[in-house]
């Protein structure tokens, strides 16, 4: 709000996912949406794909085992999805992200680089509590000198929880619906003739 009262913010990005839970392997699909103020000149649109994960431990100091949080990005895939133009408000981009087969597990094999040597730092800690990786897909407008419009969601990655969603799902089918009873009208019981005896 104050960013836009000083004329700084040109506006916000919307994503939104086809659904909320993927499995690992999984093609992550959605939609970026530029609510923007005014159009805007950028470089580029980028839209990526990252993780992070928290873990909590002791680790060696100083003064012996030090109580250790880290909030570390062990995932960080980005592309350009459009280049360098203008940007109109309601525009929207369409998107693809591969989900790796290890995503949901604690111990992810983090890429090359220097993300991957911090997250492999975290190894040598003892006693780590590593939490579930928080996976998110962001999108960002790329403007040199500027305050860059973006947007995040967060989604849901696990076999358990894709399972249980589409369990609840069969569950909440609506019923058939009954077959109308179709009413039938019964013919009267015709009394045998009596016999006229001679």
């Amino acid at each position: 709000m104050m960013l836009e009262s000083l004329g700084l913010s040109v506006g916000t990005i919307k994503l939104t996912l086809d659904r909320p839970i993927y499995a690992p392997g999984e093609l992550v699909t959605g939609v970026v949406r530029l609510e923007l103020t005014h159009p805007v000149q950028a470089r580029g649109l980028i839209i990526g794909l990252n993780a992070r994960q928290r873990s909590v431990g002791l680790q060696p100091g100083q003064q012996g085992l030090q109580f250790s949080y880290r909030n570390d990005k062990v995932w960080d895939f980005q592309v350009e999805a459009d280049g360098e133009r203008e940007y109109r408000p309601g525009e929207t981009k369409r998107f693809e992200f591969l989900l790796p087969h290890d995503a949901a597990q604690p111990h992810f094999t983090p890429p090359g680089g220097f993300i991957g040597d911090v997250a492999r730092a975290l190894s040598y800690l003892t006693n780590v509590k590593r939490f579930p990786l928080e996976w998110r897909v962001s999108a960002f407008l790329e403007r040199p000198w500027a305050l860059n419009p973006k947007g995040e969601v967060q989604l849901q990655v696990g076999e358990a929880a894709l399972k249980a969603t589409v369990k609840r799902k069969r569950t909440t089918r609506p019923k058939p619906k009954a077959k109308k009873k179709t009413m039938t009208t019964s013919r009267p019981k015709r009394k045998p003739a009596k016999r006229e005896t001679e």
